[in-house]
C-alpha cells in the first residue's frame, strides 16, 4: 500500500488496514494488518482477526501467531463447507509452501 507525503506526520496513527471482510448470520469477520512500514509485509506485520457480533455489536480481537521456522507470505479468510469462517496463512518453508487454517479452540 502506498502512502503519500501529506499523511507522513500521521504514519503512527494509520498503521491498520482491513485486508479481508466476511460475514455470516451471526458475525462480521475482519482481517486486520498492523504495519509500521510503507508497504505490507506479511512476514513482519502483525495480523489480527476482529469478530463483531451483528446482534450486540460486541467485538473481539485475536492476534494470529507467527512461526519462527516459516515465513508468512499471505493471510486471508476462508469459509469452510459447513459455513464457518476462519483466518488462514500461507507460509514458505524449506520444502515449499504450507497453508495453515486457524480455528477456535
Amino acid at each position: 500500500r502506498q502512502r503519500y507525503e501529506y499523511v507522513k506526520p500521521y504514519y503512527r496513527l494509520y498503521d491498520r488496514l482491513i485486508t479481508a471482510v466476511r460475514m455470516d448470520r451471526k458475525n462480521i469477520y475482519c482481517l486486520i494488518c498492523y504495519s509500521a512500514g510503507r508497504v505490507d509485509n506479511p512476514a513482519t506485520d502483525t495480523y489480527t482477526l476482529v469478530t463483531i457480533s451483528r446482534k450486540s455489536g460486541r467485538r473481539t480481537e485475536v492476534v494470529l501467531p507467527h512461526f519462527e521456522e516459516m515465513e508468512a507470505v499471505a493471510y486471508g479468510l476462508n469459509t469452510s463447507k459447513d459455513g464457518h469462517i476462519h483466518p488462514f496463512c500461507m507460509y514458505r518453508t524449506d520444502g515449499g509452501f504450507v497453508v495453515r487454517v486457524f480455528k477456535k479452540k
